[in-house]
């Protein structure tokens, strides 16, 4: 009887102690796990803010684009006012220079005109006064 009870209580003890070994192992990889699940929920973290990082520098750049093309599309239309305005000042100038030239030219005309009127009636009156002395 005793050496049953001898033999029943190592092997209590071999289970004692194989219940504390998993115990110290299941508490070992538990914390192994846990710190895996943090490195895991770091990196993705990590990886997470990365990608917001990217995607903001990504849509800014594409939005500074954006603006660029449509600074550029509005610039482009400005000279293109700009010009047709342009080129209606310079028909109406044309148009008032040529007026004002053919006013001119009429007025010179007329002067020259009359200058020649004069010289013919001077020379008309010397001419019949002279055959009238002669």
């Amino acid at each position: 009887f005793f050496r049953g009870h001898l033999i029943r209580r190592e092997v209590f003890l071999y289970g004692v102690a194989a219940t504390e070994i998993q115990k110290n192992w299941r508490c070992l990889h538990a914390v192994r796990v846990f710190t895996a699940r943090c490195d895991l929920d770091k990196r993705r973290m990590a990886a997470i803010q990365v990608q917001k990082i990217w995607r903001g520098f990504s849509h800014h750049s594409n939005y500074i684009s954006s603006i660029f093309s449509v600074i550029m599309i509005q610039r482009l239309w400005r000279l293109v006012l700009v010009r047709n305005e342009n080129n209606k000042m310079k028909k109406g100038t044309l148009l008032l220079q040529s007026l004002c030239r053919g006013i001119q030219a009429r007025k010179n005309l007329l002067e020259l005109k009359m200058a020649a009127i004069q010289v013919q009636k001077i020379w008309r009156g010397f001419s019949r006064h002279s055959k009238y002395i002669s």
